[in-house]
């Protein structure tokens, strides 16, 4: 049995300077600092639509991850995801979860905004 030692991926994009990901240092690194499975992130990034644009109006990939990241208490349901075959309850309970987490996001952008608002009023007065 062969067992994959290290995994370096280029993700340099056209006309911009050579760029890679030491992705066995960050499995590494999520596994013995942040106590993540690697799997469960794959699992979150599938679950959460597309690659391109903004899953959900106004709340990036990169936002989405990020909340998650802050909140790994609460999404112990996750784990049961890695497991094969997969139970429709589960991914079921875990899309809530993502369906919460998108709104509270879009909640919080929406104080902020308001927040700028109010704060050009007052020096415009």
């Amino acid at each position: 049995m062969y067992v994959l030692q290290q995994l370096i991926v280029d993700v340099t994009v056209p006309k911009k300077l050579s760029k890679i990901i030491d992705c066995t240092y960050i499995r590494e690194e999520l596994i013995n600092k942040y106590g993540v499975n690697p799997l469960i992130f794959l699992i979150v990034y599938a679950l959460s639509g597309c690659d391109t644009c903004s899953f959900v109006r106004n709340v990036s990939k990169r936002t989405f991850m990020q909340m998650l990241f802050d909140n790994l208490n609460d999404f112990a349901d996750l784990e049961k995801l890695v497991l094969l075959p997969t139970n429709k309850n589960d991914v079921s309970i875990v899309r809530k979860k993502i369906n919460l987490y998108v709104f509270l996001i879009q909640y919080l952008n929406n104080i902020f905004i308001h927040q700028q608002i109010k704060l050009i009023n007052a020096f415009s007065i």
